[in-house]
């Protein structure tokens, strides 16, 4: 039987804000039930929590007695700046807040993509594991921001498109310069994107390990379920490996003739063979080179750029 907390409701003096105990023991309940977690185990982290709740009901029925932080700090036997924050609605005790393990339920449900838009994500999917991306998290808001900073214009509106053509996503399209370097940031809400990676990562039950060098999210989109097991169609792959090539590839000239040689680079291996593999599928005839880099052969470029292409600006 799995504990309940002593109280069911806490008012907070400073906001007048009623805590319900009991719907965030229910939200806990099922956001341990997410995870697989054991009865006996949640049993013990249940005790845990409703200890500190009842030490947050304790400070807020002292201070009511006597107005006095000290006096609340005593009963709970916590220091009086946390009675004192605790009092006026600030900083209160982890998941007393049911909205906040609802919300973290809500990340755990899988992404939803439009109807006929997994070819338009799959180069979402690929943008965010190409080597030239640049993931990261931040915002102040509720929910927080995740963005895309890379140096070509076109690169970062293909992305903002796809994106708000496969999922319910906004997105804006900023210029920043960084250390005299111009980048093109493309800011998007989270929550759908963090459904994703607990997705990548079985909800939370496989947890990646971060070995490498490189961005939080591409590593955990690469060391845990592979974004390549979301790819069906053959324009699903040819979308993702676009994404790779707008991401860490390019046209370079080669030998004494100067021909144009379409190369992609990747810190992935996988990711390397999977682009192979879709080349072949689409008629190509990629070879690795030395220097880490798969190419094309010159006589291809043109094919190349005709069927796959790329969304930024290359010397084609």
């Amino acid at each position: 039987m799995l504990p309940k907390p002593k109280r069911a409701r806490i008012t907070i003096p400073g906001t007048g804000k009623v805590v319900d105990l009991r719907k965030a023991r229910e939200a806990m309940v099922r956001r341990e039930a997410w995870l697989g977690v054991s009865e006996a185990e949640m049993a013990g982290k249940l005790r845990k929590q409703f200890d500190d709740f009842e030490m947050l009901g304790t400070a807020v029925d002292a201070w009511n007695r006597t107005k006095s932080f000290g006096d609340a700090a005593r009963a709970s036997g916590v220091s009086r700046k946390t009675a004192g924050y605790w009092v006026r609605g600030e900083r209160l005790p982890r998941n007393v807040s049911f909205r906040r393990a609802e919300y973290y339920l809500e990340m755990r449900r899988p992404l939803k993509i439009r109807p006929g838009g997994k070819a338009d994500f799959a180069y979402v999917l690929g943008t965010m594991a190409a080597h030239g991306s640049r993931i990261a998290t931040g915002g102040e808001t509720k929910e927080g921001i995740m963005w895309l900073g890379v140096r070509d214009k076109g690169f970062a509106k293909a992305f903002a498109a796809k994106l708000k053509a496969s999922t319910a996503m906004k997105t804006t399209v900023r210029s920043r310069l960084n250390n005299g370097q111009r980048y093109h940031v493309v800011e998007f809400g989270s929550r759908h994107l963090l459904q994703l990676f607990n997705e990548l990562t079985d909800y939370g039950k496989r947890v990646p390990k971060f070995r490498d060098k490189g961005s939080p999210v591409r590593r955990m989109l690469l060391e845990s379920k592979s974004p390549v097991s979301f790819l069906d169609t053959r324009e699903e792959r040819r979308q993702f490996v676009k994404a790779l090539f707008d991401g860490g590839g390019n046209v370079r000239t080669s030998g004494p003739s100067r021909t144009k040689v379409v190369v992609l680079y990747s810190l992935s291996s996988e990711l390397m063979k999977f682009a192979s593999f879709v080349l072949l599928e689409n008629g190509f005839h990629p070879k690795a080179r030395r220097d880490g880099t798969v190419a094309l052969p010159s006589s291809e470029t043109v094919e190349f750029m005709k069927r796959i292409g790329f969304s930024k600006k290359v010397a084609a």
